[in-house]
Parts: C-alpha cells; structure tokens; sequence
C-alpha cells in the first residue's frame, strides 16, 4: 500500500514539474514574441529606407518576400498574444460560447499558418546560403542560378500549399493518435515521420550557416580594398553563421531535460515546433538589421521618430542611395 502511496506521489510530482517546465517555456516563448514585435518595427523601417538600393541587388526577391511574410507573421503574432490576454481574464467566463469557440479556431489555423511558414523559411535560407556559394566561387553560374530562383519564387504558393497539405494531415493525423486513441503504431510513426522531415529542415538550415565560412575566409583576402574596409563583410557574414547557430543551439538543453524527465516524444516535437515559430522570424530580422553597415547606419544613426513614422506609414519613401557608390558583394548581404 505504501508502495502504491509512493508511486502516485511520484507520479503527481512528475506531472508538476512537467507543468511548471510548460510554464516557464510558455514565458520565454511570449518574451521572445514580444521581443519580435519591438524589432520588427525597426526592421520595415530599414527594410523600406534601403529598398531602392536594394531592388539592385541580386537577393532583393529573397529580401523582399521575406518582409511580406514579416508583416503576416506580425499580425498573427499579435492576435496570439491579444488571445491569450483575453482568455487569461475571461476564460471562465468564455468557456462552452461560441467566442471561445471561434478563438480556438482561428488560434489552429494561425498555428498551421506558422509551422508551414516557417517551415518554407528554412528551405529558403538553406537554398539562399547555396545560391550565394555558388555564384560567388562559380561566377558562371549567375545567370543559371537567377533562372531557378525566378522559378521558384514564380511557384511559391505552390511550395507553401505541399508543406500546408503536410502540416494539415500531420495535425490530424496526431489527434486521431492522441484524442481517439487510433493506434500506438499510427502514434509512433507520426513521431517518426514528423520527426524526420523536422530534422532534415534543420540540419540543413544548421548546415547551410556554414556554407558562409569559405566566403568569409576568401573576402578576408581583400580586407585592403576600401569596400571591404568599409562594410567589414566578413565580420558580419561571421555574424550571420554564429547567430543562427546560438539561436537553434539555444533550445538543445530544454529538449535534453524534456527527455530526461520522460516527455513524450510529440509534446518533444511540439515544443520544438514552437521553439522555430518564435525563433525563425526573429533571425531572419535580427540578420538583416545588423547584416551590413549601412543597415546598422541607417538605424542608429539617421534615425528620427517623425521620419521614422513617415516612412512606416509610407507617406514619404526614404532611400539611401548616395551618388558613385558601387554595388559590392556585401551590398547583397541583407538576408542569411
């Protein structure tokens, strides 16, 4: 009997510990949230100052749709956060109403409209990192190279449908596991095929960060050339490679203390999936402000509050294109 006492104690233990873990990662995923909606601000900013500087360079497609998916991103995020507000006050008020019904319905597909976003993210930073290899050792190779990114970026929505159609089926697929208790197989092989599709997005995201490092050796070699000595490449070429890597190296002791107190490998998953939802957007942002410094001028430097509002509101487009000034390797730096 004492026994039994014992392993319910355990038992109720464990499951506290593994509440309060929640909690905590639920902090630090609305810290990181809310550390998105300060940035991106910013971010439009000098994204809309540069932009006609930038319309030149050769990665300006990757640039530009990367902001369009910002500002989508941003609105979601901000109906989350809003929700999640509304049901801490009123939640045992909203319960069984057909409000608290519509909120838990637009908060799954704003939750399958980031797993897939994110998702094409990595796909497109690992191709970006292996487009910019390429044409910077293989010259040869632009013109082959911008036929493929016009393809792919003409048949984009095709790209974003196959991962939704993934995300969709993966979402039910796990509930008829859980919910209606379809199978321990079926559960196990989501866990599988999930996982692996998950990982290959990954490792090729890590992998391709270090695609970066021959370029930044090779642009040291120029360090004497007053463009290098200007915009300092290699620095923040580094800079990109390292950030990526301490963002997604951030999250390996939560996984490691997931497994070690017994989560199950879905809710493992899961929380990976959120770590990358929060995650990506602020690297892609956190990159392009500090990618070059002409970026970083622009910011700290040139910054004012009426200008800065005028060019958010877009009543006056700013550019910083300055006379004589040639188009460098650098100058196309402004996306991972």
């Amino acid at each position: 009997m004492n026994l039994f006492n014992a392993s319910d104690d355990s038992s109720a233990i464990h499951n506290v510990y593994l509440s309060s873990f929640g909690s905590v990662l639920q902090v630090a995923f609305q810290i990181i949230i809310a550390g998105y909606l300060v940035i991106f601000p910013f971010y439009a900013y000098v994204y809309k100052v540069n932009r006609v500087r930038e319309e030149t360079t050769l990665f300006f497609p990757i640039i530009s749709h990367f902001y369009e998916l910002m500002k989508k991103i941003y609105v979601v995020f901000l109906y989350l956060m809003v929700s999640c507000f509304v049901q801490k006050l009123y939640g045992d008020h909203m319960k069984y109403t057909y409000v608290n019904s519509g909120i838990m319905i637009v908060t799954i597909l704003s939750l399958l409209f980031l797993t897939t976003v994110v998702q094409v993210c990595h796909l497109l930073i690992s191709l970006t990192a292996l487009q910019k290899l390429l044409i910077y050792f293989f010259p040869a190779v632009e013109k082959p190279a911008i036929a493929v990114q016009k393809s792919l970026y003409n048949h984009i929505t095709v790209v974003y449908v196959i991962f939704g159609i993934k995300e969709s089926a993966s979402g039910v697929w796990l509930f008829l596991s859980l919910f209606l208790d379809y199978s321990e197989n079926a559960t196990f092989l989501f866990n599988v095929v999930y996982l692996s599709i998950f990982l290959f997005l990954n490792i090729l995201l890590m992998a391709s960060s270090f695609l970066y490092i021959p370029i930044m050796l090779s642009i040291r070699k120029f360090s004497y050339l007053p463009s290098s000595q200007d915009n300092k490449p290699q620095k923040f070429i580094l800079w990109q490679t390292v950030i990526i890597l301490i963002f997604k190296f951030s999250f390996f002791p939560s996984v490691v203390h997931l497994l070690i107190i017994e989560t199950p490998l879905w809710a493992i998953i899961f929380t990976l999936v959120c770590a990358d939802i929060v995650l990506i957007p602020l690297i892609i942002q956190v990159s392009y402000l500090g990618c070059n410094k002409r970026n970083v001028n622009t910011l700290i430097s040139s910054f004012s509050l009426i200008k800065f509002i005028r060019v958010l509101s877009d009543r006056k487009r700013q550019a910083t294109v300055q006379p004589g000034v040639e188009f460098t390797f650098a100058s196309s730096q402004a996306v991972i």
